[in-house]
C-alpha cells in the first residue's frame, strides 16, 4: 500500500498541471494505495521545486527528441508566447521522469520495506 502510494504520488508530482492532489484522489476508486503517502509525494512539486523540475524535464525532452532547447525566461508573458514550442519536449521529458522516477521509487520502497520486515523477523526470532 505504501509503495503504491509512492508510485502514484510521484507519478502525478512530475506532471506539470494544476490540482495534482485532486488527480491523486481520482485513483482512489480504482487502486488500493496509501492516500496520505501519495498526497505527500505529490507535494514534492511545490512552488520552490517546480521551476527546476520542469526545466529539467524540458531539457531532457529536448535532448531526447533532438530539439535545440530555447532559452527560458521565468515570466508569464514568455510562457504565453512560447508554450507551443516547449509543450512537446516538456511533456515528453515529463513522461520519462514520471514513469521511470515513480517506478524506481516504487521498487526501492518495496525493497526497503521487505528488508525491514525481514530484519524485524530475525530480531523477533533472536529474542525468543
Amino acid at each position: 500500500m505504501i509503495s503504491r502510494g509512492v508510485l502514484i504520488g510521484l507519478f502525478i508530482a512530475f506532471i506539470p498541471m494544476p490540482m495534482q492532489m485532486a488527480a491523486v484522489l481520482l485513483f482512489v476508486p480504482f487502486v488500493r494505495f496509501n492516500v496520505p503517502i501519495a498526497l505527500a509525494m505529490c507535494w514534492l512539486s511545490n512552488p520552490i521545486t517546480m521551476p527546476p523540475m520542469y526545466y529539467m524535464e524540458y531539457l531532457t525532452g529536448s535532448f531526447l527528441l533532438g530539439i535545440e532547447p530555447e532559452p527560458v525566461e521565468m515570466t508569464l508573458e514568455w510562457f504565453k508566447h512560447n508554450l507551443d514550442n516547449i509543450f512537446i519536449p516538456l511533456y515528453f521529458g515529463t513522461a520519462i521522469y514520471s514513469i521511470f522516477g515513480s517506478l524506481t521509487a516504487y521498487f526501492l520502497v518495496n525493497y526497503l520495506w521487505k528488508l525491514s520486515v525481514e530484519r524485524d523477523r530475525k530480531l523477533h526470532r533472536k529474542k525468543r
